[in-house]
């Protein structure tokens, strides 16, 4: 059994500041990011000398705020389902394979126009944002 939980001080980036060299701002976009953590818990399951299995799942809680989210970050909560095996070819060599998928949150933004109500472009940036995402892992290891 395999257990963990991770915190993240993400509270330390407060926005995203474009400088020019001679020191002057460019830009500045607000995030607003805050501490996060992600709590995990999975198995591995021996089921023979040459092969193992691996399951597990997690929760990760994601650190932009609804009322900060673009479509540069649309970032959401997410679990994660994972699994794989380990398939030991020798002593010393072991192929992994992974597959993992996560399940993110459908996350909403309903960002006001950077200058006022009725600046050029007028009204206010309304949006959901749906994402799906799918990782699969390859290794060959080896031990020396």
């Amino acid at each position: 059994m395999l257990a963990d939980w991770t915190w993240t001080g993400w509270d330390r980036i407060q926005s995203l500041d474009v400088v020019r060299t001679d020191g002057s701002e460019l830009s500045t976009v607000p995030l607003r990011f805050q501490d996060s953590w992600r709590a995990g818990l999975g198995f591995n399951v021996r089921l023979d000398e040459r092969w193992k299995l691996r399951l597990g799942t997690a929760y990760d809680k994601a650190p932009v705020q609804d009322e900060f989210r673009t479509p540069r970050l649309p970032d959401e909560d997410r679990i994660w389902a994972a699994g794989g095996f380990e398939w030991r070819l020798g002593a010393r060599g072991a192929l992994d394979f992974g597959y993992a998928h996560l399940f993110i949150k459908e996350a909403t933004s309903s960002l006001p126009n950077q200058g006022s109500a009725t600046s050029p472009p007028a009204g206010a940036m309304v949006g959901t944002y749906t994402t799906d995402v799918d990782i699969f892992s390859l290794q060959y290891r080896v031990a020396f």
